[in-house]
């Protein structure tokens, strides 16, 4: 047979909830008032440091200038550029089935592109100095398909590393007309090319 506790009396139950509201007093008074409003009535809070939890908290920060920094970020002289180009060329073999766009860009500007084209072309994106003394060429990519290239489409960004005209060689792969539409976003020029003698 189960025998149930004898049932608590009134008395005990006031005196349980009168211990529970001292314990509950003394703990709002000694820590939660200085820790969350400043309020110290009894002198615990300074002596513990709570009091220090309720004021603002601030910080300072030092940032030094990091060599490594200029390596990925820079400041642009001339204003920011954006360019849509439609480029249309004839069927392969013509005379007007290939062309050269490009714009003047100093060492470490920088652009983002993307093209796409509804046909087959060969692409060149490279970069070439002034003649003077000597036209110097750098090739940044090739979109060749008998390379295994997608022949009409190729998105990336350049930082310049020369001052110089950068830009696409383009040719038709096609038997018939293509157009080509280039974007471009970022530091150049906007020169005629080639440069006039």
């Amino acid at each position: 047979m189960i025998q149930e506790p004898p049932p608590a009396s009134r008395r005990r139950l006031l005196g349980q909830t009168a211990i529970a509201l001292a314990a509950a007093s003394a703990v709002a008074v000694l820590v939660v008032l200085p820790a969350e409003r400043g309020i110290d009535l009894t002198g615990f809070g300074r002596l513990t440091g709570l009091v220090r939890l309720a004021k603002p908290q601030t910080a300072r920060v030092e940032i030094a200038p990091d060599a490594s920094a200029a390596k990925v970020s820079s400041t642009a002289a001339g204003p920011f550029l954006t360019d849509t180009l439609e480029i249309k060329l004839a069927a392969g073999g013509a005379e007007t089935s290939e062309v050269e766009r490009k714009v003047w860009m100093e060492a470490g500007q920088t652009l983002v592109y993307a093209w796409t084209s509804d046909g087959s072309v060969y692409a060149d994106f490279h970069g070439e100095t002034l003649p003077t003394p000597k036209v110097s060429v750098v090739s940044y990519r090739v979109t060749d398909p008998d390379k295994g290239s997608n022949p009409r489409a190729a998105s990336g960004g350049l930082a310049a590393p020369m001052a110089g005209f950068h830009g696409w060689y383009f040719s038709n792969l096609e038997d018939r007309p293509v157009t080509i539409r280039v974007r471009i976003a970022g530091f150049y020029e906007r020169r005629p090319y080639p440069p006039p003698n």
